[in-house]
């Protein structure tokens, strides 16, 4: 799954993915340091604590440095699987004017 952003040099934009961390599995993050500056990255429980096993969001905060276009690449596993393919992959090809 591939999405596109656009956003100015100078901006500062996050993005969010379903997450479920009391599964194991949390998104990993890959994106060029020349481009992008990585802030930080939360995990949102469920607004109910009583629904065992519901999805919150992990929220990335990114800011854009200088013009030009990247890729950001999330993969979803569990960090202890090393040597499994993630259970899932999200792109964000991002554009900075």
């Amino acid at each position: 799954m591939e999405t596109e952003l656009t956003v100015k040099a100078g901006d500062v934009f996050k993005i969010e993915l379903e997450s479920n961390a009391t599964t194991g599995y949390e998104w990993f993050v890959k994106y060029d340091d020349k481009i992008l500056n990585f802030k930080k990255s939360e995990y949102i429980s469920p607004a109910s604590q009583k629904l065992l096993g519901s999805p919150g969001k992990q929220i990335f905060i990114f800011s854009a440095i200088k013009k030009g276009e990247t890729t950001i690449e999330f993969a979803y596993k569990r960090h202890w699987e090393k040597d499994k393919l993630p259970a899932k992959t999200i792109m964000y090809k991002v554009r900075i004017n």
